[in-house]
């Protein structure tokens, strides 16, 4: 399939990642992205968790985790 449509995939991915968030799960990133190719008139997309993310890795991509820092207490703050 991409040697067929070289960015077909990674274009698919990314979409699903606008719409999810980027601390969506492989499981539920795999399911976005056959909905949406079933909705486009190309090949029909059938994924699941393990082979999205077989192509991620291989594909050299990073997670991206949202930061989540401690808020400033009063003593801080009147430091």
């Amino acid at each position: 399939m991409e040697t067929e449509h070289l960015t077909y995939l990674h274009s698919w991915y990314c979409h699903a990642t606008s719409i999810l968030g980027d601390i969506a799960t492989f499981a539920k990133l795999a399911a976005q992205v056959n909905l949406l190719s079933a909705a486009d008139e190309r090949l029909t997309m059938n994924l699941n968790t393990l082979s999205l993310f077989r192509w991620f890795k291989k594909n050299k991509g990073r997670e991206k985790r949202a930061v989540f820092r401690p808020l400033l207490t009063e003593q801080q703050k009147a430091s």
